[in-house]
């Protein structure tokens, strides 16, 4: 048996994994369920598993070994998830975790996440059992494709949205939601991928601009349909149960096609592709700007098979760093005044 933390009300606490999974859960946190997504039958006063018989059902709700709802955590359940497999857990099928709230949430480099109530905080487990070299790349878009699927299918044609290098939707330059994968390795093959899916659904973090990140929106802003008064609940629960069907979906054409068109997909919905982008290393130490050292600048030719970036004048594809519109560097003085002058100068791509 696997026991994680001491008994308390933060989300690691009460998660207990033995040889039997997740229906071995010891809960200890105060959740409600009746204003989010309704479901048959709690377990174990706490923590809620949903069975086939909920108001919006998943289309193969039984490939799930388990879903679970939380309505407040101490931490982010993409944390715990990874500890559970390093710690041993093995899951028979895939696992989905829903937070309403909490603290502690992050994204890449452990930058900060803002887990507001109305929103969908989403991590899973997904067996993979292939060889690492052939998926790595597909599982690090899997997060992002299967949430851009449900994007696409509300929000109004005539609103501009993509991917923006590497993990992040924006939608009319704002971003709208991050993704993170975590793979769990052995011998050079995946078995199993953690990701997590942080989706703005009806409330946007305030933040302080940069050019990593402007500005922040929400999926309400621009749907096709306006979500009325009473409306939130069925909505989040509907696109929760979306977000497990793409993921499904996305997950059957990993192994029936392989990666080529995942990565396909990603790369011809790149906002970035065609425009001048700057490219910044990662900071040594965690800075409110998120600013390292500039590296190189040009225009954006093509995103590779790896997800490398192609620029204009520099001859190595960049692999590594954070980028940025080159207009809004150059609008918020990140850059040196002819900040054209820079393309091409270097051609590190590893810092």
């Amino acid at each position: 048996m696997i026991v994680l933390g001491e008994k308390s009300d933060g989300f690691e606490a009460f998660w207990k994994a033995s040889g039997e999974g997740f229906d071995a859960i010891d809960a200890h946190v105060d959740s409600s369920l009746d204003t989010w997504l309704p479901v048959t039958r709690p377990i174990l006063g706490g923590v809620y598993r949903f069975e086939a018989r909920i108001r919006v059902p998943s289309k193969r709700i039984r490939d799930w070994a388990a879903v679970y709802w939380v309505d407040s955590t101490g931490r982010s359940q993409f944390d715990v998830l990874v500890d559970l497999l390093r710690g041993g857990f093995r899951p028979a099928g895939p696992v989905a975790c829903f937070a309403g709230t909490g603290t502690g949430f992050h994204g890449q480099r452990g930058r900060g996440w803002s887990a507001l109530r109305g929103n969908i905080h989403l991590s899973l487990i997904l067996p993979v059992d292939r060889p690492t070299r052939e998926v790595g790349v597909a599982m690090t878009v899997l997060p992002a494709l299967a949430a851009a699927d449900v994007v696409r299918s509300r929000i109004r044609p005539d609103v501009s949205w993509g991917f923006k290098w590497v993990n992040d939707i924006w939608v009319e330059r704002s971003k709208l939601c991050g993704v993170l994968t975590q793979s769990i390795c052995t011998g050079g093959r995946m078995e199993y991928a953690v990701l997590g899916i942080g989706l703005n659904v009806f409330e946007s973090p305030a933040l302080r601009p940069t050019p990593f990140l402007p500005g922040a929106t929400t999926l309400a802003d621009w749907m096709v349909e306006e979500c009325g008064p009473g409306c939130e609940a069925e909505l989040l629960g509907r696109l929760s149960w979306a977000l497990l069907d793409a993921v499904e979906e996305r997950m059957a054409q990993l192994r029936s096609a392989g990666p080529e068109g995942m990565i396909r997909d990603y790369r011809d919905a790149s906002i970035l592709i065609g425009h001048r982008v700057c490219v910044f290393s990662e900071p040594a130490e965690e800075t409110p700007e998120g600013r390292g050292s500039l590296v190189a600048s040009g225009g954006l030719r093509n995103i590779g098979s790896g997800l490398e970036l192609a620029l204009e004048g520099v001859q190595e594809p960049i692999t590594k760093g954070r980028v940025a519109y080159e207009e809004d560097c150059l609008r918020m003085g990140w850059m040196p005044d002819d900040g054209r002058s820079f393309m091409g100068s270097k051609s590190q791509n590893s810092f």
